[in-house]
């Protein structure tokens, strides 16, 4: 009995490597009471199987579910730590590229069709502390057409639970399978799939007040009021990275519909908040320099720019000068060019890297392969009779990016007339997209009467040092 089904074939997910996300929630030990997110983001490969499954032969994970929180039990876990010397609290978990699984396997005959994904996922990293153990994952999956994706969830475990352990012993959880690319390509960003834009939402709950990195948050400041501690948020946005030295994006966040505590101070406004990303820096103790990994994992770092739309990054407030998020994600689809992404901690330049303060996930789709060209237009003929005449130059900036852009040209002289650019003859300026028709700089034409004529014309060009834009224009003077 203990033999194959005569007919049994070797399931599809073996053989194959698949992006995972994570999400659910500790278990709930109190009628109606609030239960605590978990999220985890990772990488899991199958070996090569047979009809009684096969072996789950490398990975990682990062799992969170209520951050450092102490009441219920929270956890944050890792197989690495990264930034430890920019922290007070031991870093953060980050991925290393490496096998963190242990004794992971994949059979058939689950419940209802499905099969057994069981692992140990390895961590070196936990609740701030550099220390080494496996935490224990199953699910009951569920695989789909082509085996391009699978779903399932954790088996029932009511004997399990114990309010003394993490997640109350027994949290709750689904887990969503991508598959990537056959052959993991070698990585680098501003480089397939490392480049291009993409759509990002971003989705979780805040850890309790008994996490201090989130009750730091919720406590009432200059420019916000005391908001809610195991609230739930989502952010949406989108991203564009042009090269090995620039991606720029735009943040918009709903943080419990920025409900404050009435009468405590005043409303954040967060809906425009534009950030840089980077790779991140992989530092177990100070050495290795590594972020992105021939696995598909990589940790980024995005950091906020400082817009009047954007509490979270406002310059008046010291506390958040260099705010931003650090993160980890794994890559997955046909060309590895979606992926998802785990919230790991938060920076500032006050207080370095420390806890994320909530469990919180995102998934990134790609929008196009390749960033869009910045499309200049400039008055080129302006005509002024004994007066004085103002050109623009302006730029259309379809990207979701704070592009730099240079402009310059050379005053000129011819006649009664002469030619100049404002500010010039080099202004050094921005563009935030998405933007239509900006005006970045303005010409000067001035030029005497008729009777004493006059031509100039100036060389103009734009150009970036990190978006797509390289234009030049011929702008005439004349009366």
């Amino acid at each position: 009995m203990a033999a194959p089904q005569a007919g049994a074939v070797t399931p599809g997910l073996c053989g194959h490597s698949y992006a995972v996300l994570i999400q659910g929630a500790d278990t709930s030990l109190v009628a109606d009471g609030p239960v605590t997110g978990a999220v985890g983001v990772g990488q899991l490969t199958f070996g090569a199987g047979s009809a009684t499954g096969c072996a789950i032969t490398g990975g990682e994970i990062i799992y969170n579910a209520g951050d450092v929180q102490t009441s219920p039990i929270g956890v944050s876990f890792g197989p690495a730590a990264c930034y430890g010397a920019l922290s007070g609290l031991g870093g953060v978990p980050c991925f290393d590229g490496s096998d963190n699984i242990t004794g992971g396997s994949l059979s058939p005959g689950g419940p209802a069709g499905t099969f057994t994904v069981a692992f140990g996922a390895n961590y070196a990293y936990f609740d701030t502390s550099i220390v080494s153990g496996v935490w224990p994952f199953e699910f009951l999956v569920e695989t789909t057409l082509g085996n391009s994706a699978a779903v399932g969830s954790s088996p029932a475990d009511a004997a399990g639970v114990n309010a003394a352990l993490p997640g109350n012993g027994a949290p709750v959880l689904g887990i969503t399978m991508e598959k990537q690319e056959a052959t993991a390509p070698t990585f680098a960003w501003g480089t397939a799939p490392f480049h291009g834009a993409d759509a990002l939402l971003c989705t979780g709950f805040g850890a309790n007040s008994t996490d201090l990195v989130a009750a730091g948050q919720a406590a009432a400041s200059s420019y916000q009021g005391s908001t809610m501690t195991g609230s739930y948020g989502a952010t949406t946005g989108s991203y564009d990275i042009f090269n090995p030295t620039q991606a720029d994006g735009e943040l918009s966040f709903n943080s419990n519909n920025s409900y404050v505590t009435p009468g405590s101070g005043p409303v954040p406004n967060n809906s425009f908040c534009p950030f840089v990303l980077i790779p991140g820096i992989y530092l177990p103790g100070g050495g290795a320099t590594q972020s992105i990994f021939s696995d598909g994992a990589s940790n980024l770092a995005a950091l906020l720019q400082a817009s009047p739309y954007c509490d979270s990054s406002n310059p008046a407030n010291p506390a958040t000068a260099g705010a931003g998020y650090s993160d980890s994600s794994v890559q997955w689809g046909a060309t590895d060019a979606d992926a998802y992404v785990i919230v790991t901690g938060l920076l500032s330049n006050a207080t370095g890297f420390v806890p994320a303060g909530e469990s919180a996930s995102c998934t990134s789709l790609e929008q196009s392969p390749v960033t869009s060209n910045i499309a200049t237009l400039t008055s080129t003929i302006l005509v002024a009779i004994n007066t004085t005449k103002t050109g623009t130059v302006k730029v259309t900036n379809s990207n979701e990016a704070a592009c730099d852009v240079e402009i310059s040209m050379p005053t000129v002289f011819g006649g009664s007339c002469s030619l100049s650019l404002n500010g010039g003859p080099t202004v050094v300026t921005n563009d935030v997209g998405p933007s239509l028709s900006t005006v970045l700089a303005t010409t000067t034409c001035t030029c005497g009467p008729v009777s004493s004529p006059g031509t100039v014309t100036g060389a103009l060009t734009i150009s970036s040092v990190a978006c797509p834009i390289t234009a030049s224009a011929a702008v005439v003077c004349k009366n």
